[in-house]
């Protein structure tokens, strides 16, 4: 079963819609609308892997095997590293820069729930314990037993180099690479499919009262408009305590010009 792990809040839906257009367009090149983000989770990838690990929810079969012919009787994801030490399958490591992480978090767990609103001002007020879980998280993936099985990706390259991200984890995984499907299957897992959908039935992927939208803007170097050189300085600090080179990870969105929104 291939597994992609997530740092939270790094694209994990958008390279999930991406797989399940692609190999529902496998199976059927007539079918001609997106994949909607209630179809893949109900019907496509039902089993989030830290609920049915956790005792949370029971685990479900599939009900269309569209992984079958290549070998697999399922996709699962995960945010917690919880026992995958043990897995002895291909993953895929998906993560984004800690500051527009921080950002993100910020805004999905605080900014946009009611009842949570009140508790911080601003992203920087999260910084550490926010860096700390990440630093925590990246560094699993560092242990060479997991290195040697694991295809890094990073959120900013999937979203300014999708053909090329998303073909690299189709090879990695060993699924057959359609270029024209491949094509099609990024178009219609971009943001904006997710966003019309949001627009229709409300937050996907939010609880009860949620006040934002899940798929806010996707922006990359948001981190520009956020934070101060303070800010930086302190988390390039706490990332070194923790074995991390924040200069490194922030290496893929210096370049992007910030819109300055929150995700």
């Amino acid at each position: 079963m291939p597994i992609l792990n997530t740092i939270p809040k790094s694209g994990t839906n958008r390279f999930k819609l991406f797989l399940a257009n692609y190999l529902v367009l496998l199976r059927d090149q007539n079918r001609d609308s997106p994949v909607t983000y209630h179809e893949m989770m109900n019907t496509i990838f039902p089993n989030l892997r830290d609920e049915y690990i956790g005792g949370i929810k029971p685990y479900h079969r599939p009900s269309c095997s569209l992984l079958a012919p290549y070998g697999y009787t399922d996709f699962t994801n995960c945010h917690s590293t919880r026992f995958l030490e043990y897995y002895p399958g291909r993953m895929i490591f998906l993560y984004r820069n800690p500051l527009d992480h921080v950002i993100s978090l910020f805004y999905y767990r605080y900014k946009y729930r009611s009842h949570r609103a009140h508790l911080f001002d601003h992203p920087r007020e999260i910084v550490d314990e926010s860096l700390r879980e990440y630093a925590r998280h990246f560094r699993f993936f560092n242990r060479p037993s997991i290195v040697r099985r694991t295809l890094r990706l990073t959120y900013e390259d999937m979203m300014q180099r999708p053909l090329d991200v998303f073909r690299s984890a189709l090879d990695w995984w060993r699924i057959p690479v359609n270029d024209s499907i491949l094509r099609l299957a990024v178009d219609r897992s971009d943001i904006r499919h997710v966003q019309a959908e949001e627009e229709r039935h409300g937050p996907i992927h939010a609880p009860e009262g949620f006040t934002g939208r899940f798929a806010r803007s996707g922006a990359i170097a948001q981190w520009k408009e956020v934070f101060s050189d303070k800010d930086i300085q302190s988390a390039r600090a706490l990332l070194a305590e923790e074995g991390l080179d924040l200069d490194v990870l922030i290496r893929p969105s210096m370049e992007v010009k910030s819109h300055g929104r929150a995700p």
